[in-house]
C-alpha cells in the first residue's frame, strides 16, 4: 500500500510537469509562450484597427469622436470570433 501511494504521488508529479513545463516566465525576461500571446494580442488589435478603418472609408459612415471606441469594440470582435472558432484546452 505504501508503494502504491508514492507511486501515485510520482504520476502526479510527471503530470505536473508535462503541463506546466516551459511555462514559468520570470520578471524581466519574456518565453517563447510570452512572445507568442504578445503577437497574438498584436494581431487581435491591428485586425481591429484595420476594421475600424475599413468601416470608416464606407461613404456615409463616420464615427467622429466614438472611432477609439469603434476600434476597441472591433478588437474586441475579432478576439470573440477567434475564440469561438478555436478550440481551447483549459
Amino acid at each position: 500500500m505504501h508503494n502504491a501511494k508514492w507511486r501515485a504521488n510520482d504520476n502526479y508529479k510527471a503530470n505536473y510537469d508535462k503541463i506546466f513545463k516551459g511555462m514559468t516566465s520570470f520578471r524581466f525576461s519574456l518565453s517563447s509562450i510570452d512572445f507568442k500571446k504578445l503577437g497574438t494580442g498584436f494581431l487581435i488589435a491591428l485586425l481591429g484597427a484595420v476594421a475600424t478603418y475599413l468601416q470608416d472609408t464606407i461613404p456615409g459612415i463616420d464615427f467622429g469622436s466614438y472611432t477609439l471606441l469603434v476600434g476597441a469594440v472591433n478588437s474586441f470582435l475579432v478576439n470573440l470570433i477567434r475564440k469561438f472558432i478555436s478550440e481551447s484546452t483549459y
